[in-house]
């Protein structure tokens, strides 16, 4: 049975991520977030197609030793791949121990393809900890402190106090292009962040 994890536990596995890593809380990652696979001991195998033929950007095999990723997603070095690499290394840290109780690879990935339930809550799971991997709460809060002292922010907010979730909300965008992640990312990151 696979019991949800909590955010604060999630927290906790994307921060021994990045001590594992050598990444300090008030540091950014790296733009190159396949390098830390590499750290890992971990192959990185791109596919052409993959995202057109499977619906998918990538997918951990050999038992989570092997990274398949689409070629296109990965060599685009796009907001995009360096989301995707964090969100399969949120899968390595959150559910490689879950394989283990499975006798083969593909009793694992058959039950993951055919319950929907599983599956939405590992890949919900491997967002929260790529959004955390990628976005410390100490980077997050010092680039929302930098935000809010912006002329142009003061501006547009006519001089009133807002609180720094209003502030991160209304501008994700800029949030998002600090940290080098689709506005996606970044609102996933702020609404685990804001919870």
């Amino acid at each position: 049975m696979v019991v949800k994890r909590g955010r604060e536990e999630i927290k906790l596995l994307a921060m021994e991520a990045r001590r594992e890593l050598n990444i300090k809380d008030d540091e950014h990652v790296e733009f190159d977030v396949d390098l830390y696979l590499e750290v890992l001991g971990k192959v990185i195998i791109p596919v052409s197609e993959l995202r057109n033929d499977l619906e998918i950007d990538s997918f951990w095999t050999n038992g989570f030793q092997e990274l398949i990723i689409d070629k296109e997603c990965y060599e685009s070095s796009s907001f995009r791949s360096r989301f995707t690499i964090a969100h399969e290394i949120g899968h390595l840290f959150l559910h490689n121990r879950s394989q283990e109780s499975y006798t083969s690879i593909e009793q694992w990935q058959d039950l993951i393809l055919k319950n929907t339930n599983i599956r939405n809550i590992f890949e919900q799971e491997a967002n929260s900890f790529a959004s955390i991997f990628l976005i410390s709460d100490e980077c997050l809060l010092e680039e929302l402190n930098n935000l809010k002292e912006r002329e142009e922010v003061k501006v547009y907010l006519n001089n009133q106090v807002y609180t720094l979730e209003f502030i991160s909300m209304m501008y994700s965008h800029v949030l998002s292009e600090a940290f080098h992640v689709s506005q996606r990312a970044m609102e996933i990151r702020l609404e685990n962040y804001w919870k």
